[in-house]
This record gives C-alpha cells, sequence and structure tokens, in this order.
C-alpha cells in the first residue's frame, strides 16, 4: 500500500493559494505543513499533486521580488544620503534583494531618475581589524620584510590576507607595478645544483656569523629555505652531491643523508 502523503489536498489547495498571493515561501509553507522543502515545492509546481486543479500549479518556487518604482528609488536615495546603514532596512521594506536597491540608490540602475541623482559611491572602509586589500606601501614593507628573514605565513598574518595574497605580492605574481623593492624572485628548479661551492661557503658564513634565518638566506640565492639549509651542511661537512642528486656522497647511507651527516 505504501505510506500515506504527508500532505492533504486541502493543504496542498491552501499552500499553492498564499504561495500565488505572495502570502508565504516555499521554505515557510514546508515548515508550517512539516514536510521537505523539495515535497513542498513539488507539490506547488505539479510535480506532485498534478490531478489538483483548483488552484492549478504554481509556476516558479518563490514569490518574486517586487519592482521598485521611481518614489521608492527617490526616498531610498534621500534616507541613504543622510543614514548609509539604512539601506538594508530600506531594501526589506520595498520588498527587494538589498543589491536591487544599492543599484538604483548608486545610479548603476535608474540612472536616467535625476531628483534626487543617483548617489555616489562610498570609498570602501578599511580598518585595522578588517581584512584589507594590499596597497603599494604594504606590498613594498612585505617585501622588504621576507628579505630580511621573515615567512610569508608570518606576513600574512601581519597583514591580515591569506598566504596566497602575500606570496603572489613578493614574488610579483601580482603587484609587478611596484617596482621599488622588486618582486623577489621564485626559488629556482634543481635544488642544489642552482649553487656553487663559493655561494655554500658563503651560506655558512651568513648563518654562523650573522645569524640570518633560512628565510633569508634563501631569498639571497634565489633558492628556498631547505636549498640553502642543504647547501649550509653540505659546506659544514665538506660533501657534495652525487651524481644523482639526492644530497649523498659516495660511502655515505640514506640516514646519513637525512640527518645531514
Amino acid at each position: 500500500m505504501g505510506a500515506p502523503p504527508k500532505l492533504t489536498a486541502a493543504q496542498v489547495a491552501d499552500a499553492r493559494s498564499r504561495f500565488a498571493a505572495k502570502q508565504a515561501t516555499h521554505r515557510q509553507l514546508a515548515a508550517e505543513y512539516q514536510v521537505s522543502r523539495p515535497a513542498m515545492r513539488h507539490a506547488l509546481n505539479g510535480t506532485t499533486w498534478a490531478h489538483l486543479t483548483d488552484p492549478p500549479p504554481v509556476t516558479g518556487t518563490r514569490p518574486q521580488p517586487q519592482a521598485l518604482t521611481a518614489d521608492q528609488v527617490a526616498h531610498a536615495r534621500r534616507q541613504v544620503e543622510t543614514d548609509p546603514a539604512s539601506l538594508a532596512g530600506l531594501a526589506r521594506t520595498y520588498g527587494v534583494n538589498h543589491s536591487s536597491l544599492e543599484h538604483a540608490v548608486y545610479g548603476i540602475t535608474w540612472a536616467h531618475l535625476t531628483c534626487p541623482p543617483p548617489l555616489p559611491r562610498p570609498a570602501p572602509i578599511q580598518d585595522a581589524n578588517a581584512t584589507a586589500k594590499l596597497s603599494p606601501q604594504i606590498v613594498a614593507q612585505l617585501r622588504r620584510d621576507y628579505l630580511a628573514g621573515d615567512s610569508i605565513t608570518t606576513l600574512a598574518s601581519q597583514a591580515k590576507v591569506a598566504d596566497s595574497t602575500v606570496r603572489d605580492a613578493v614574488h610579483g605574481i601580482t603587484w609587478r607595478s611596484v617596482p621599488d623593492p622588486p618582486p623577489v624572485p621564485v626559488a629556482a628548479a634543481g635544488g642544489a645544483w642552482v649553487l656553487s661551492e663559493d655561494d655554500e661557503a658563503k651560506i655558512a658564513r651568513l648563518r654562523d656569523q650573522e645569524k640570518l634565518t633560512w628565510a633569508a638566506i634563501g631569498a639571497r640565492f634565489n633558492v628556498t629555505k631547505g636549498t640553502a639549509l642543504r647547501a649550509y651542511r653540505r659546506a659544514t661537512d665538506g660533501a657534495r652531491p652525487n651524481a644523482l642528486g639526492d644530497g649523498r656522497t659516495a660511502g655515505t647511507t640514506g640516514t646519513d643523508a637525512r640527518e645531514g651527516r
């Protein structure tokens, strides 16, 4: 026999009538009759209960937002000019979505309405606690700090942006227009082979005498932190990579190489 339907004919008829009159959304009706939203939507549009023709199925699954009128747009412009925070409340009052009213107020739509004229769009608000876009000054400082040894993660935390945002700005994938300091080149491929013995000796001196971080040393030689570390170990141990480029010399084991011996 199967389970009995959760909705009755009377309930479907009532729901269609109220939905067509824009008195309730399908979500509100679903909650009221304790059925799922898909079940209510199907009953409204005739996917189910197609035999019920009075009232007929309703096209669409939700009441469409009302269209703005010239009087509403004019009133909203006057109101938002004195109180920008009132825009959201006005949108609810007019039964339109926020972006529709915002576009009308600032002249993206309703540009032909000139009394009152569209309002100028406000400048983006940035404060110390909000995630802000980078500026040329911030990008320049990020590059200086990166060259001084700060990690991408540290810089991203300080700037309150994603790691990838800082990485792209530091390496010039974005913000190529900032010339001073120039973008920091991305470490070259090839690992240890991009460094000479003289480079490795310099890396050892920078680490032992100047106490620079691996990030700062890597930035100076256009290599990664790991490559700088391995170069330091080779310089201090007197070992060079074998022909396979795996960091081991003849006579060393995998364990020796991993431990830097």
